[in-house]
């Protein structure tokens, strides 16, 4: 009977995908629910399915997050997804039954059945609105990674910016080059892909040119670097953006269309203003006046997406929410209601996580300094305990979080705890404003109880990591950031 299935369902897939052939629909923003109906026929791991579940990620560009959901696999192998999103996307389900990409729509039901047949190949049915075949949807994240991890393909360190973003965008081109070759993908998960690698190379490297000569730099590793510091471009380096049109609205399906917009927002050489209580139009002309010349043009989704993200920014990095004057604000500017709804329903998110959170400054336990570290640990038993050892001054310390804090937006429900300990070299005024930003328990020692802590686990550098396993043993040490995927390694070891 299963068998008899297989050929019906597969010849269904092959069907589908040959007549899904029709142009990739601009998503808009459109706040509701998506559900996915799926399950699992012929799994190898049959009799041990119910030990299974199913990891979802997908970006929301306008609360500026990747949001990952759960699903835990029924004996039958069927599962179910019901879960908030802000337009149509594409998320990415992580499991040991099934890798690779699904279609999510908001209001909208998705249909995917995993297929297994007798060899053990995995095959893929999918119904969507989204015109993106099963067979692209297995494929499309190999594709993506292995386009964006090719390295860089050159490394003068010296290369002024404008020479870079020339470079840059050459390199793009000859990757789209190969990526048309390819006879495995339709042509829309080629402009999928096309459009997510853009934005990928646009966050990490051309957005970040002094960074990436420094990386180029220390690269070389001789005498001559070490004491290089590259320029930092003047805005006319950002010309290089009208070549990304950031208006185009496919780029909403891409998970780093949002990173681009906070990217933009932080960047000391272009100096955006705080959103604050400003109104949004007045906000606008301001941005305007230094964007527009750049992106090459003065209106349209670019400029509301900014507006979204200014005040998730103010989420993600303070913790604060809206005053009643930016409800205000948001509530006469944005005729998309979605907008309104979705920062909304994020701000009711981050006033419930302030009163529940305890995530407030912790008491440094009155103990002699030899038991300060040991009498902290234990009031986390039974959770995975990671501490970082920073300060308000330090920029590596810093620059750290703001990559940790993808990982600990998937740590969300786990029992993990982030501890965050400085000294009295970082200024109190600054430290309990910057604290509001970082979620986790921090402790303020003094000179004495840094010392000690230091001496004993044997580290003068921070940011430093300290590593305990859910019974309160201390596991592993690490300085310096090891990276983002290697943190993530190292912590789900733990969990």
């Amino acid at each position: 009977m299963k068998q008899r299935f297989f050929l019906f369902s597969f010849a269904i897939l092959l069907l589908y995908s040959c007549t899904n052939n029709k142009q990739l629909i601009d998503p808009k923003i459109q706040f509701g629910r998506a559900k996915i109906i799926g399950s699992i026929v012929n799994s190898p791991f049959e009799g041990r399915i119910q030990e299974e579940s199913i990891t979802l990620k997908f970006a929301n560009p306008v609360t500026a997050e990747i949001c990952e959901f759960k699903a835990v696999l029924n004996k039958d192998g069927s599962f179910y997804f019901n879960i908030p999103v802000a337009c149509k996307t594409v998320g990415f389900i992580e499991s040991r039954v099934y890798q690779g990409g699904v279609c999510m729509v908001p209001n909208e039901e998705t249909f995917m059945e995993i297929i297994y047949d007798e060899s053990g190949k995995k095959h893929l049915i999918m119904k969507s609105s989204i015109n993106l075949t099963s067979e692209d949807m297995i494929k499309i994240g190999d594709v993506v990674m292995n386009m964006v991890s090719k390295p860089i393909g050159f490394d003068d360190y010296r290369m002024n910016s404008e020479d870079f973003s020339k470079s840059m965008i050459s390199k793009m081109e000859e990757t789209f080059k190969t990526l048309n070759n390819n006879t495995g993908l339709s042509e829309n998960a080629k402009y999928f892909i096309t459009n997510t690698v853009k934005m990928f190379f646009l966050d990490t490297e051309l957005l970040h040119y002094s960074d990436m000569m420094r990386f180029l730099g220390r690269q070389k590793n001789n005498q001559d670097t070490n004491n290089f510091i590259p320029e930092e471009p003047d805005k006319s380096y950002y010309t290089f953006l009208r070549y990304f049109d950031l208006n185009n609205p496919q780029y909403l399906y891409s998970d780093y269309y949002f990173r681009v917009l906070q990217s933009i927002l932080a960047n000391k050489t272009l100096d955006i203003p705080q959103i604050g209580d400003i109104s949004i139009s007045d906000w606008l002309k301001k941005i305007k006046i230094i964007l527009s010349e750049y992106i090459g043009a003065n209106k349209g989704l670019f400029y509301d997406m900014l507006v979204a993200n200014a005040y998730a920014k103010q989420f993600n990095d303070e913790k604060k929410p809206l005053s009643d004057i930016q409800k205000e604000n948001i509530i006469k500017y944005f005729k998309n209601q979605s907008f309104v709804d979705i920062l909304f329903s994020k701000n009711d998110q981050i006033i419930s996580a302030k009163k529940q959170s305890d995530n407030l400054v912790a008491n440094t336990p009155d103990v002699p300094k030899e038991e300060v570290m040991n009498s902290i640990v234990s009031k986390y038993k039974g959770k995975v305990i990671i501490v970082d050892f920073w300060a308000t001054w330090c920029e590596p310390c810093l620059e750290a979080m703001e990559k940790f804090k993808e990982i600990k937006q998937t740590m969300q429900g786990k029992k993990i705890v982030f501890i965050y300990i400085t000294d009295l070299s970082s200024p109190i005024d600054q430290w309990e404003k910057q604290i509001k930003g970082i979620d986790g328990d921090h402790y303020y020692l003094n000179q004495e109880e840094w010392n000690y802590i230091k001496s004993t686990y044997n580290f003068e550098v921070i940011p430093t990591y300290l590593f305990f396993d859910s019974s309160g043993e201390f596991i592993n040490k690490i300085t310096g950031y090891p990276g983002t995927d290697e943190m993530r390694s190292l912590i789900e070891k733990l969990l």
